[in-house]
Protein backbone atom coordinates (compact mmCIF):
# COMPACT_ATOMS: atom_id res chain seq x y z
CA UNK A 1 0.00 0.00 0.00
CA UNK A 2 3.03 2.30 0.15
CA UNK A 3 3.28 2.58 -3.64
CA UNK A 4 0.85 3.11 -6.48
CA UNK A 5 2.14 -0.11 -8.02
CA UNK A 6 0.98 -1.97 -4.91
CA UNK A 7 -2.43 -0.28 -5.01
CA UNK A 8 -2.99 -0.92 -8.71
CA UNK A 9 -1.78 -4.53 -8.34
CA UNK A 10 -4.42 -5.11 -5.68
CA UNK A 11 -7.11 -3.45 -7.82
CA UNK A 12 -6.15 -5.61 -10.80
CA UNK A 13 -6.06 -8.77 -8.66
CA UNK A 14 -9.64 -8.41 -7.42
CA UNK A 15 -12.13 -10.10 -9.72
CA UNK A 16 -15.90 -10.03 -9.40
CA UNK A 17 -17.90 -7.87 -7.01
CA UNK A 18 -16.86 -6.81 -3.51
CA UNK A 19 -19.40 -7.11 -0.69
CA UNK A 20 -17.25 -5.34 1.91
CA UNK A 21 -13.75 -3.97 2.28
CA UNK A 22 -12.00 -2.92 5.49
CA UNK A 23 -9.00 -0.63 5.13
CA UNK A 24 -6.81 -0.75 8.24
CA UNK A 25 -3.30 -0.27 6.87
CA UNK A 26 -1.28 2.20 8.94
CA UNK A 27 2.17 2.91 10.34
CA UNK A 28 3.02 5.35 13.16
CA UNK A 29 6.11 6.88 11.59
CA UNK A 30 8.85 8.55 13.63
CA UNK A 31 8.31 10.52 16.82
CA UNK A 32 8.74 14.30 16.86
CA UNK A 33 12.06 13.86 18.70
CA UNK A 34 13.30 11.54 15.92
CA UNK A 35 13.29 14.46 13.44
CA UNK A 36 10.98 13.14 10.71
CA UNK A 37 12.40 13.57 7.21
CA UNK A 38 10.43 14.38 4.04
CA UNK A 39 10.77 10.71 3.03
CA UNK A 40 9.12 9.67 6.32
CA UNK A 41 6.26 12.07 5.63
CA UNK A 42 5.74 10.62 2.16
CA UNK A 43 5.83 7.01 3.40
CA UNK A 44 3.34 7.60 6.23
CA UNK A 45 0.98 9.60 4.02
CA UNK A 46 1.20 7.02 1.23
CA UNK A 47 0.27 4.11 3.50
CA UNK A 48 -2.13 5.83 5.90
CA UNK A 49 -3.98 8.11 3.45
CA UNK A 50 -3.12 8.21 -0.25
CA UNK A 51 -3.51 4.47 -0.82
CA UNK A 52 -7.08 4.38 0.56
CA UNK A 53 -8.15 7.20 -1.78
CA UNK A 54 -6.79 5.53 -4.91
CA UNK A 55 -7.86 2.07 -3.81
CA UNK A 56 -11.45 3.29 -3.34
CA UNK A 57 -11.46 5.06 -6.71
CA UNK A 58 -9.98 2.05 -8.47
CA UNK A 59 -12.46 -0.36 -6.92
CA UNK A 60 -15.57 1.82 -7.19
CA UNK A 61 -16.97 -0.17 -10.13
CA UNK A 62 -16.28 -3.48 -8.33
CA UNK A 63 -18.47 -2.83 -5.28
CA UNK A 64 -21.68 -4.87 -5.22
CA UNK A 65 -25.02 -3.20 -4.57
CA UNK A 66 -25.41 -2.74 -0.81
CA UNK A 67 -21.68 -3.12 -0.17
CA UNK A 68 -19.68 -1.41 2.57
CA UNK A 69 -16.22 0.15 2.59
CA UNK A 70 -14.96 0.64 6.15
CA UNK A 71 -11.98 2.89 6.88
CA UNK A 72 -10.27 2.27 10.22
CA UNK A 73 -9.36 5.64 11.69
CA UNK A 74 -7.99 6.82 15.03
CA UNK A 75 -8.85 9.32 17.74
CA UNK A 76 -5.56 11.02 16.90
CA UNK A 77 -7.18 12.23 13.67
CA UNK A 78 -9.09 14.69 15.84
CA UNK A 79 -6.64 15.55 18.60
CA UNK A 80 -2.84 15.50 18.83
CA UNK A 81 -1.89 13.77 22.07
CA UNK A 82 1.18 11.64 21.52
CA UNK A 83 4.41 12.76 19.82
CA UNK A 84 3.85 10.99 16.49
CA UNK A 85 3.09 13.98 14.25
CA UNK A 86 2.99 12.16 10.91
CA UNK A 87 0.54 9.58 12.20
CA UNK A 88 -1.83 12.25 13.49
CA UNK A 89 -1.51 14.33 10.31
CA UNK A 90 -2.14 11.30 8.12
CA UNK A 91 -5.14 10.18 10.19
CA UNK A 92 -6.61 13.69 10.02
CA UNK A 93 -6.20 13.57 6.24
CA UNK A 94 -7.74 10.07 6.27
CA UNK A 95 -10.80 11.45 8.07
CA UNK A 96 -11.29 14.00 5.29
CA UNK A 97 -10.70 11.25 2.73
CA UNK A 98 -13.57 9.35 4.37
CA UNK A 99 -15.76 12.47 4.10
CA UNK A 100 -14.89 12.87 0.40
CA UNK A 101 -15.38 9.20 -0.48
CA UNK A 102 -18.68 9.12 1.40
CA UNK A 103 -19.97 11.88 -0.90
CA UNK A 104 -18.31 10.85 -4.15
CA UNK A 105 -18.62 7.06 -4.32
CA UNK A 106 -22.22 6.21 -5.07
CA UNK A 107 -21.81 2.46 -5.50
CA UNK A 108 -21.10 1.62 -1.84
CA UNK A 109 -21.64 2.87 1.69
CA UNK A 110 -18.44 4.39 3.08
CA UNK A 111 -17.92 4.34 6.84
CA UNK A 112 -15.22 5.20 9.35
CA UNK A 113 -14.52 3.59 12.71
CA UNK A 114 -12.41 4.37 15.76
CA UNK A 115 -11.47 0.90 17.10
CA UNK A 116 -9.76 2.17 20.25
CA UNK A 117 -6.19 1.51 21.30
CA UNK A 118 -5.87 -2.09 20.18
CA UNK A 119 -3.08 -4.41 21.28
CA UNK A 120 -1.29 -4.41 17.93
CA UNK A 121 2.16 -3.91 16.48
CA UNK A 122 1.48 -0.16 16.21
CA UNK A 123 0.48 0.27 19.87
CA UNK A 124 3.47 -1.87 20.90
CA UNK A 125 5.75 0.39 18.83
CA UNK A 126 4.20 3.50 20.40
CA UNK A 127 4.70 2.10 23.90
CA UNK A 128 8.28 1.13 23.18
CA UNK A 129 9.21 4.47 21.63
CA UNK A 130 7.43 6.54 24.27
CA UNK A 131 8.73 4.28 27.05
CA UNK A 132 5.28 4.17 28.60
CA UNK A 133 2.56 1.62 29.25
CA UNK A 134 -0.82 2.26 27.63
CA UNK A 135 -2.09 -0.34 30.11
CA UNK A 136 -5.80 -0.81 30.73
CA UNK A 137 -6.78 1.43 27.83
CA UNK A 138 -5.65 -1.17 25.28
CA UNK A 139 -8.35 -3.30 23.71
CA UNK A 140 -7.94 -6.97 22.91
CA UNK A 141 -7.85 -7.50 19.11
CA UNK A 142 -10.83 -9.89 19.38
CA UNK A 143 -13.04 -7.15 20.88
CA UNK A 144 -12.07 -4.65 18.19
CA UNK A 145 -12.64 -7.33 15.53
CA UNK A 146 -16.17 -7.97 16.85
CA UNK A 147 -16.89 -4.24 16.61
CA UNK A 148 -15.62 -3.98 13.03
CA UNK A 149 -17.39 -7.21 11.99
CA UNK A 150 -20.62 -5.82 13.44
CA UNK A 151 -20.26 -2.65 11.36
CA UNK A 152 -19.89 -4.50 8.06
CA UNK A 153 -22.62 -7.01 8.92
CA UNK A 154 -26.24 -6.83 7.81
CA UNK A 155 -27.17 -5.76 11.37
CA UNK A 156 -26.12 -2.21 10.43
CA UNK A 157 -27.93 -0.72 7.45
CA UNK A 158 -25.86 1.01 4.78
CA UNK A 159 -27.53 4.31 5.65
CA UNK A 160 -26.72 4.01 9.35
CA UNK A 161 -23.22 2.72 8.56
CA UNK A 162 -22.22 5.88 6.69
CA UNK A 163 -24.09 8.49 8.76
CA UNK A 164 -21.24 9.31 11.15
CA UNK A 165 -17.89 8.03 12.33
CA UNK A 166 -18.27 5.05 14.67
CA UNK A 167 -16.43 5.00 18.02
CA UNK A 168 -15.97 1.70 19.86
CA UNK A 169 -16.37 3.48 23.21
CA UNK A 170 -19.81 4.92 22.39
CA UNK A 171 -22.20 2.87 24.46
CA UNK A 172 -25.35 3.24 22.32
CA UNK A 173 -24.29 0.37 20.04
CA UNK A 174 -22.22 -1.85 22.36
CA UNK A 175 -25.19 -3.97 23.42
CA UNK A 176 -25.66 -4.93 19.75
CA UNK A 177 -22.26 -6.60 19.36
CA UNK A 178 -20.60 -7.18 22.76
CA UNK A 179 -21.11 -10.68 24.11
CA UNK A 180 -21.44 -11.78 27.71
CA UNK A 181 -17.98 -11.93 29.24
CA UNK A 182 -16.42 -9.46 26.81
CA UNK A 183 -14.48 -6.85 28.69
CA UNK A 184 -14.42 -3.28 27.40
CA UNK A 185 -11.63 -1.19 28.92
CA UNK A 186 -12.22 2.23 30.40
CA UNK A 187 -12.29 4.78 27.57
CA UNK A 188 -9.11 6.83 27.39
CA UNK A 189 -9.34 10.50 28.32
CA UNK A 190 -8.59 11.59 24.75
CA UNK A 191 -11.72 10.07 23.22
CA UNK A 192 -12.97 12.54 20.55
Amino acid sequence: MSTMLGVTSLIDYIQGKIRFLVYASAIPGPMWSENPAPEDFDTVMNINTRSVFFLARGLSDKFAVGSKFLIVSAALAHKYLIPFPLYSISKAALYMTYQVLKQEIKTTAVGSALPGIVKTHISNTVERKMQTDLGINRIEPEISAKFLAYLISDRVSCERFSQAEWNIYTQDHQSEWLEEGDEMPIPPAFRP
